[in-house]
């Protein structure tokens, strides 16, 4: 069973029929040591059509209840139907959101490397785009 979320809310679940959770051609794209991208169109029907906004809002892919890929909406168009036709990026490019200053960082492990730059990036963003460090 799969099923796409947008800010808690299902948009889209292949177990239910339902017209307010219809998503025309779902594409979702996932590659190692990439973002991924989801794209999607939303016929004005849709519970999410009009709540979700560009860069904000966070999509999840699951499947069978399980988070398979997650991220936002980076660009949209509307079709000859007026239906919203979405390209999402994923969370991978949350790292985008921040900059890093000119620094020097000899003598560090690769840990402890990593640890810096998701630090420095994580105070500069919204808890929902932070990261954590996983297995190095």
């Amino acid at each position: 069973m799969y099923s796409i979320y947008a800010d808690d809310i299902c948009i889209y679940s292949d177990v239910f029929a339902l017209e307010s959770m219809k998503v025309l051609f779902p594409k979702l794209t996932m590659e190692d040591n990439a973002a991924g991208s989801l794209t999607m169109t939303l016929p004005k029907v849709n519970v999410g059509y009009n709540t979700i906004a560009r860069l904000t809002t966070d999509i999840s892919v699951q499947k069978d209840g399980k988070e398979l890929w997650a991220g936002r909406v980076l660009q949209e168009d509307k079709d000859f139907w007026n239906n919203r036709v979405l390209y999402c990026e994923g969370e991978l490019a949350y790292f985008n959101d921040s900059s890093q200053p000119p620094a020097e960082y000899a003598g560090l492990s690769i840990r402890a490397y990593l640890e810096k730059l998701v630090a420095i990036h994580n105070s500069k963003v919204p808890p929902n785009r932070c990261f954590s460090l996983g297995a190095v």
